[in-house]
């Protein structure tokens, strides 16, 4: 049963959204063209907040701050490590600038619904709102139907619409359905 009105973003994915919108703002505003920048950029906000808020550890290849931990399970994973332990994925993540092909899109969102995360975030860019959307619709069928998912898990989306330089955002949490993240939630906060 989908009950999407009670659907809310708990405050580290607002954050997570924030950090990631600015972010995709300010590279946008230098002109910066390049994939492997846009990535290295966006995990190292993400780190720095793993770090600085979370007391967390990051791993993700390409960093300079904290490139001791190169990415493994997925592109980019935060986790705790408790006296010498892991002990738990606080969040994980694709970021996929570069693929446009549905399946391979698919297939890369899949890879985070194995891991048993607190949060998921899954960012990717497509030509057109519709598009967005589409691929959305696509994300949902492939979790739903996927036989390790359970009441609960979570998955946020960040999509940058290239027919107009936006970011679309979206929360999706499985059993109860996916709300659109409104706008106002991804500008800076004090």
């Amino acid at each position: 049963m989908n009950n999407t009105a009670a659907l809310t973003l708990k405050p580290e994915e607002a954050a997570v959204v924030r950090l990631v919108s600015d972010e995709i703002a300010r590279l946008r505003t230098a002109r910066i063209t390049s994939n492997r920048e846009w990535t290295r950029s966006i995990f190292g906000v993400l780190a720095q907040y793993a770090y600085k808020t979370l007391g967390a550890e990051a791993c993700y290849s390409g960093g300079e701050m904290y490139d001791h931990n190169r990415a493994w399970l997925a592109d980019f994973v935060i986790y705790k490590n408790e006296s010498g332990h892991f002990r738990r994925l606080v969040l994980v993540a694709e970021c996929e600038w570069w693929l446009t092909d549905l399946g391979d899109l698919v297939y890369d969102f899949e890879k985070l619904l194995v891991l048993r995360a607190n949060y998921r975030l899954f960012i990717f860019q497509a030509k057109t709102e519709a598009v967005i959307r589409s691929n959305l619709r696509e994300f949902v069928t492939a979790a739903d139907h996927h036989e390790l998912g359970l009441a609960g898990d979570r998955c946020l989306f960040i999509a940058l619409n290239n027919e107009n330089s936006t970011t679309l955002s979206h929360l999706w949490v499985q059993a109860e359905g996916m709300i659109e993240v409104p706008a106002d939630t991804m500008t800076a906060s004090e």
